[in-house]
């Protein structure tokens, strides 16, 4: 926490010291950015801007220098600030990205950093709160990569918290940490994965993350050895969440074939947080994380044998009040891709989400375990089925959202073309 902290400031201090105008931006990087195509630029910019913030670098992975601009219009009295990325594309400088934020107390909070084939946008948002947010375009698709935001929580008129969260779009890895904001001390930190769950029937540009492979960066201890084991896909339909699991043949041929193994999944359908005093009177408070499982931890398990192909098992803790179906069971035969593969159909009822929407902006909390006999071989977070803070994030996506941000440019580009050259008309 302390590191990214660190960060922040660091970061903040990329913006300009002091504002200056476009041209000055041109005479000052001529020597990193073509003069011309950036005179280009500053014919579809506003007449009356100074800039506040700027970073040149690679983000687009060409090894040509593209730069971020962020401005504000001359005496405007608002706290808008406007923020454009730019690629180098065939002798032009072409804007990918623009956005209008705001700033909270000076036009400077709002930077860039270009890095490792990202643009990140820094934004203070309030006092102790800032948000680091990381874009990519590539193969001219432009992407939100990742976002970090760390804020105070009030959770009653006196006690307040610092929390901080990170979701990556591209790999759905996460993490969340709470600390103490005066000593900076970490209360918890875990990391998990938020799987998108969207309808079934929905056709999802490939570009967004909808299946989850299964791979070492699931294991309890950290490995890099580039297995892939399976893979897991989460879909609602209708009114009911629908879970469709894969093991690898390759995974099943780790597994001794002279023990029972389990495929175990735990919901939590409570994510509450609780306060629990520590010391003396009222003087100090500290988050309770719920670390035991109890009624609120609705779990399903697949027992298998891999020498008994009649053996599989699914039981609950529900048991069948709530009819959880389930079909394609475990094959073994000598087809090379045979595999240990299921779908269950779960009524959403069971998780106890508010009304809403198609159940948008509501979650669940997920922990997968695969168990060799009795011993833990994959789980798909850092803490324990027995740890329900620890858990993964079911998101559910509503059918006009996506889990993160995809632009194509390709399609815009041929259309310019084809109106350039007259094939389409266009229209005004």
């Amino acid at each position: 926490m302390k590191k990214l902290l660190f960060i922040l400031i660091i970061i903040s201090g990329i913006s300009l010291s002091q504002t200056i105008s476009f041209d000055e931006f041109v005479e000052t990087n001529k020597t990193v950015l073509d003069k011309k195509p950036l005179l280009e630029v500053k014919d579809n910019l506003p007449d009356d801007i100074i800039l506040t913030g700027a970073d040149i670098g690679d983000f687009s992975g060409d090894g040509k220098n593209d730069f971020a601009l962020a401005y504000k219009i001359k005496n405007s009295r608002n706290k808008v600030i406007y923020i454009s990325l730019y690629c180098d594309s065939l002798s032009h400088y072409i804007p990918i990205f623009s956005d209008a934020l705001e700033y909270f107390e000076l036009p400077i909070e709002i930077a860039f950093s270009i890095a490792k084939n990202i643009c990140y946008v820094t934004q203070k948002l309030e006092e102790k709160s800032w948000k680091i947010t990381g874009y990519s375009f590539y193969k001219n698709e432009f992407s939100l990569v990742d976002k970090y935001i760390t804020e105070v929580k009030k959770l009653n008129k006196k006690f307040q918290i610092g929390e901080e969260n990170y979701s990556n779009y591209s790999n759905l890895n996460s993490f969340v940490g709470y600390f103490d904001l005066n000593s900076i001390e970490q209360f918890k930190k875990t990391s998990f994965y938020i799987m998108p769950v969207y309808d079934l029937e929905r056709n999802i540009y490939k570009g967004f993350k909808r299946k989850i492979i299964i791979d070492d960066s699931w294991k309890w201890k950290d490995s890099s050895n580039g297995n892939k084991y399976g893979e897991v896909f989460f879909a609602k339909d209708k009114d009911r969440l629908i879970l469709d699991f894969r093991l690898y043949k390759s995974t099943l041929e780790k597994l001794d074939p002279n023990k029972n193994n389990f495929v175990e999944f735990y919901f939590d359908r409570s994510k509450e947080k609780i306060l629990e005093k520590v010391s003396a009177g009222l003087i100090k408070k500290i988050p309770k994380f719920r670390s035991t499982i109890d009624e609120n931890i609705f779990n399903l398990t697949f027992t298998f044998n891999l020498k008994q192909a009649n053996l599989f098992r699914l039981e609950s803790n529900i048991g069948k009040t709530y009819n959880i179906s389930y079909k394609d069971k475990i094959k073994f035969d000598s087809d090379l891709d045979s595999s240990f593969h299921t779908r269950i159909s779960i009524p959403i009822a069971i998780f106890n989400l508010p009304a809403g929407e198609k159940y948008l902006n509501n979650f669940i909390l997920l922990n997968f375990a695969l168990k060799d006999g009795n011993n833990l071989f994959l789980q798909n977070s850092d803490g324990s089925e027995t740890d329900p803070s620890s858990y993964s994030r079911l998101e559910f996506i509503g059918n006009d959202y996506y889990y993160g941000l995809i632009k194509n440019n390709k399609f815009k580009l041929l259309m310019e073309q084809m109106i350039e050259n007259a094939v389409v008309q266009k229209n005004d």
